[in-house]
């Protein structure tokens, strides 16, 4: 087997791990740091649901930065090493200094710096839009800069949407309630208490 191949694929694994460190850790931060979930309950969750994603959502993301680049076959392997060792030293180095990153974007930035390099800059699928779709590395920047907000509405939406539910849950159970408790009200302390007989003055 070729030497490049096997380093290849041990930087793809390495990029793996190290993604774990920054994407599922980003995914699970909120719910450790409310107790919403054990650590260990929110790995499970980031490791399963990882796994779903591509099996029953397709790998429409692995194409799209697939094809960010067109480099010639025989320096496909030394492309591909050379990004994946741009972004797992980038992981590190965040990891390392508690920062936040995004493992997808490291890898892009790997990619068309290794294959600007290697090819010049025609290597590199630019894109943009095409048929109300990002494509290349505009499509990706262009998702990077919308996902904060479009993450942020759906959010605020949500919230609003499960108040409302509450609030209208709490007006409906909120009369039985009241006219439960009233029946059980416990007695006064001075209508159940015992009299004492009075001492006959001598």
């Amino acid at each position: 087997m070729d030497a490049q191949l096997v380093v290849a694929v041990l930087l793809a694994i390495g990029f793996a791990v190290t993604n774990g460190l920054h994407d599922a850790s980003n995914a699970i931060a909120t719910l450790v740091a409310t107790r919403a979930a054990t650590p260990l309950q929110a790995i499970l969750l980031a490791s399963v649901f990882n796994l779903l994603g591509p099996l029953f959502l397709g790998a429409a993301v692995a194409d799209t930065i697939g094809g960010i680049v067109t480099v010639p076959p025989d320096v496909t392997v030394e492309v591909i090493g050379a990004g994946l060792a741009a972004a797992v030293t980038w992981n590190l180095v965040t990891w390392r200094l508690g920062l936040p990153s995004s493992s997808g974007h490291a890898l892009v930035g790997g990619l068309v710096g290794a294959a600007v390099v290697e090819g010049g800059v025609h290597a590199i699928n630019w894109g943009g839009i095409e048929d109300w779709r990002p494509v290349g590395v505009f499509g990706i920047l262009i998702a990077l800069a919308l996902s904060p907000v479009l993450g942020g509405v759906a959010a605020l939406l949500l919230i609003r949407a499960a108040r409302a539910v509450a609030h209208r849950a709490t007006r409906r159970w909120r009369a039985p309630v009241r006219a439960g408790s009233g029946g059980c009200r416990p007695r006064s302390r001075s209508a159940t208490a015992p009299t004492t007989p009075r001492s006959r003055s001598a």
